[in-house]
Formats: structure tokens, C-alpha cells, sequence
């Protein structure tokens, strides 16, 4: 019985090491985001990427919708990039030129 759970441990901790490999795109920056050494198990990180990835999912909106995000005349570079990341987050299969060109689009003149 003690070698079937080591076993599963090591099942386990394969798991956590080879997840970061499956990401890319957007998933893959958030899971860089995440603090060293603050998950304990594989299952906790399941769930954190469940909850930031699927619970609130809903349709997704064309890519071009990126192009209607614009930086506030008052609103700082940092609070305009993370509401763009925020709607970013929404759509499928993005094209990194094009999400480049929607963000630098947007910026006020004069950040």
C-alpha cells in the first residue's frame, strides 16, 4: 500500500513539472505569473486554472473588438494594459501581430 501512494506522489509531482509544457498563449503567461513554490499539490493547480480559465468563460467576441480598446485620456499605461489583458483573456486563438497592433492602437499619444 505504501508503494502505491509514493507511487501516486510521484504521479503527481510529474504532473505539476509537465503542466507549464501543455501552456501556451495566454495560459501560459498567467501560470508565469503565479508566485514560486505557492501551490501544493496538483490538484490546487487544476483548480486555480480552472477558476481563471473556465468559470467565467463566456462567447467569445471577434478579435477585432481588440481594436476598440482605447487608453483613457486620464487613465494610466498600467491600468489601460490590464484592462486590455482582461478582455484579451476573452478571445479564442489570437494572432499575436494583431493583438500587438490592437494594443499599440490604443495607447494615448502621450504615454
Amino acid at each position: 500500500m505504501e508503494a502505491r501512494l509514493t507511487a501516486m506522489e510521484q504521479q503527481r509531482e510529474v504532473a505539476c513539472r509537465a503542466f507549464p509544457l501543455t501552456l501556451k498563449g495566454l495560459a501560459r503567461v498567467w501560470f508565469g505569473s503565479l508566485t514560486p513554490r505557492s501551490i501544493d499539490s496538483f490538484g490546487e493547480l487544476a483548480c486555480l486554472f480552472l477558476t481563471q480559465f473556465m468559470a467565467s468563460r463566456r462567447r467569445r467576441g471577434p478579435k477585432a473588438s481588440l481594436f476598440t480598446i482605447k487608453q483613457g485620456e486620464d487613465e494610466s499605461l498600467k491600468a489601460y494594459l490590464s484592462r486590455f489583458n482582461k478582455e484579451r483573456m476573452t478571445m479564442d486563438d489570437q494572432n499575436e501581430k494583431i493583438t500587438m497592433a490592437a494594443l499599440l492602437g490604443g495607447v494615448w499619444p502621450r504615454s
